[in-house]
C-alpha cells in the first residue's frame, strides 16, 4: 500500500496508525516510544505508573468501526498483496504459509475489511489516573523518557477477525482464484471461503481478532507531574478536533513499524519459544560437577587424621621427660646407700 491508498488515507484521517502485518498483542494502555519512524514496546502503563487515588481506565466495550468496515485498497502488485496477505494468514494460524499458487492468475491483489472492531479508553479517565499517579522511579531509562516527551500511550484498536482479497488480471478485471487448493494449504487453521458465486473474492477467518491499526497519545511530563496530553491544532480537522482532544501519534511512513512486543504477541514465533524452554531440563552439567567433589572431602579427612597423631607423639615425649626426671632421683638414692 502507499500514501494515496484509500485506507490508508482513512486511517490517517482518524488518527490510526496502520499495523503493517495485522497481528494479536496490541492493546489500549501499552506504553511505546518513538525514535525516528520507529516505535518500540516499553510496557504496560502499570509498569511505569504507580496508581495513586483514581483507578486505571477501563477499557470500553467492542464497537463496530463503521468509518473503515467495507472499505476497499487500491490494486496491489501481486507479489506485495502476497506478501502482506502471507502474514496476515501467519498470524492467523501461527504458521508461515505460501498460497500464491492459487493466485497464478492474477496481476494483483485488492484488501478489504469486514466486521471491523474498535476498542478503545476513554481519554479523561486517562488524564485523570495519570494525574493522581506516580512515577516509578526504579523503570529506570523510561521514566527519563517521559521528562524527554518521548512516550505515547495507546488508546485505541481496530481489529477484525476476517480480510478480503479480491484478485484482479490486466486492465483491472476480476479474476477467478484457486479456492480449493488455497484450503487444502490452508487446512483447518483458518476459514476460507469465496463470497457469493465469484471465486475473485476469498475472505480469510481466524478464531482472533487481528489489530490492524492504532490510537496514541503524547504524554507531557515536567519535574515528574502531568502537564497534559498536547491537544491538536484546531485547523486539522473538526473532526479529529472533537473525538481527540490531544496530540495523536502520526508517523511520516504509511505503516508503523513496531519493535520489541511481547513474544506472546504474534502466535507464529511460539513454536521456537517451546523448543527453547524444552532444552532448559537437559542442562545438568553442574550437578554432575557437584558429585565429583567427592575426592576433594577425602582430601579435607587427611589432615584430620595428622592431626589425630600429634597428641600421641607429645604423649611420648612427656614420657620421655618424666623417665629422665627420674633417673636421677635413683643416683641419689645410691649416693644415700
Amino acid at each position: 500500500m502507499g500514501n494515496s491508498d484509500p485506507i490508508l488515507t482513512t486511517l490517517k484521517d482518524f488518527s490510526y496508525n496502520v499495523v503493517r502485518i495485522p497481528r494479536t498483542g496490541i492493546r489500549p494502555l501499552q506504553l511505546l516510544v518513538k525514535r525516528g519512524n520507529d516505535l518500540t514496546f516499553l510496557g504496560e502503563i502499570t509498569e511505569l505508573f504507580r496508581p495513586g487515588g483514581v483507578p486505571v481506565p477501563t477499557l470500553g466495550p467492542d464497537e463496530q468501526a463503521a468509518f473503515i468496515n467495507g472499505k476497499r485498497s487500491r490494486d496491489l502488485e501481486l507479489s506485495v498483496g502476497l506478501s502482506l496477505l502471507g502474514g496476515i494468514i501467519g498470524a492467523m494460524t501461527g504458521t508461515k504459509l505460501d498460497v500464491g499458487v492459487g493466485y497464478k492468475r492474477a496481476k494483483a491483489v485488492a484488501f478489504e475489511f469486514n466486521d471491523v472492531k474498535q476498542s478503545q479508553i476513554s481519554q479523561i479517565q486517562l488524564s485523570r489516573f495519570l494525574t493522581a499517579a506516580t512515577i516509578d522511579s526504579s523503570a529506570g531509562p523510561p521514566a527519563r523518557m517521559l521528562e524527554e516527551d518521548q512516550v505515547y500511550v495507546i488508546t485505541s484498536t481496530i481489529k477484525s477477525t476476517k480480510f478480503t482479497t479480491e484478485a484482479t488480471a490486466a486492465g483491472g478485471v476480476a479474476v477467478n482464484v484457486d479456492v480449493p487448493v488455497i484450503q487444502q494449504i490452508v487446512g483447518g487453521r483458518a476459514e476460507v471461503k469465496t463470497a457469493g458465486t465469484s471465486q475473485a473474492k476469498v475472505t480469510y477467518e481466524g478464531a482472533a481478532p487481528l489489530i490492524f491499526g492504532f490510537q496514541a497519545v503524547r504524554l507531557e511530563f515536567e519535574g515528574g507531574r502531568l502537564i497534559g496530553l498536547k491537544q491538536v491544532k484546531s485547523d486539522e480537522g473538526a473532526l479529529r478536533a472533537l473525538e481527540a482532544e490531544y496530540e495523536m501519534l502520526e508517523l511520516d511512513g504509511p505503516f508503523a513499524n513496531l519493535k520489541g512486543l511481547p513474544e506472546d504477541a504474534v502466535r507464529a514465533p511460539r513454536k521456537p519459544a517451546a523448543k527453547k524452554a524444552a532444552k532448559k531440563p537437559a542442562k545438568k552439567a553442574p550437578a554432575k560437577k557437584a558429585a565429583k567433589k567427592a575426592p576433594a572431602k577425602k582430601a579435607a579427612k587427611a589432615p584430620a587424621k595428622k592431626a589425630a597423631k600429634k597428641p600421641s607423639t607429645k604423649a611420648t615425649k612427656k614420657a620421655t621427660k618424666k623417665a629422665t626426671k627420674k633417673a636421677p632421683a635413683r643416683k641419689a638414692g645410691a649416693r644415700r646407700r
